[in-house]
């Protein structure tokens, strides 16, 4: 039986793993990681985890440059679980670049963004901002109403873009949540 936040599992009479991770959707491999304590079949009334939106959360992962060689410095992203003012859980996706140079360096580019996406299936875009350091500012910001369902093959990156036309340019810095810590 699963509980509200769908994190844990109460093993009912004679479920196996591979019954109750084809029950709630989850891959067994993936089951087996997050219950690293379980020595075999659980047993009943026992509560195990089930990884969340089939990433565990929260988690960090860094946002290395597209290019290897690449003269500027990564990023890191934080994905976490929020609940709004009205109760409703959403999923955050916050970002931090560090040291890009200004956007219009890279050509007609006046700022940069942060992309969400689940292949095939949706994404999400959302501003950087600029901090104050005028040598080599922090580029920040953050999306908090990811209703769906984030896999780990969810790709998170910065990229250049135009706000006056909305064009979105070249990745710069990009990793998959299957490398969040």
């Amino acid at each position: 039986m699963m509980s509200a936040d769908s994190r844990w599992y109460t093993v009912r009479d004679g479920e196996t793993l591979a019954a109750i991770a084809q029950r709630v959707g989850t891959p067994l491999d993936r089951l087996m990681q997050a219950n690293p304590h379980l020595q075999g079949e659980p047993l009943p009334g026992q509560v195990i985890r089930i990884a969340d939106n089939g990433v565990d959360m929260p988690c960090c992962l860094v946002l290395p440059p597209v290019h290897p060689g690449a003269d500027y410095p990564s990023g890191v992203s934080l994905i976490q679980r929020i609940t709004t003012p009205f109760g409703s859980t959403r999923t955050r996706v916050a970002i931090l670049a560090y040291g890009l140079p200004h956007p219009a360096s890279w050509g007609p580019f006046d700022q940069y963004e942060g992309f969400a996406q689940v292949p095939g299936v949706i994404s999400w875009r959302f501003r950087l901002y600029p901090t104050p350091e005028p040598d080599a500012p922090t580029w920040a910001g953050r999306f908090d109403h990811i209703t769906a369902r984030l896999t780990p093959d969810t790709r998170v990156q910065v990229r250049l873009s135009q706000s006056t036309n909305q064009d979105l340019g070249p990745v710069l810095l990009e990793n998959t949540l299957n490398n969040c810590i």
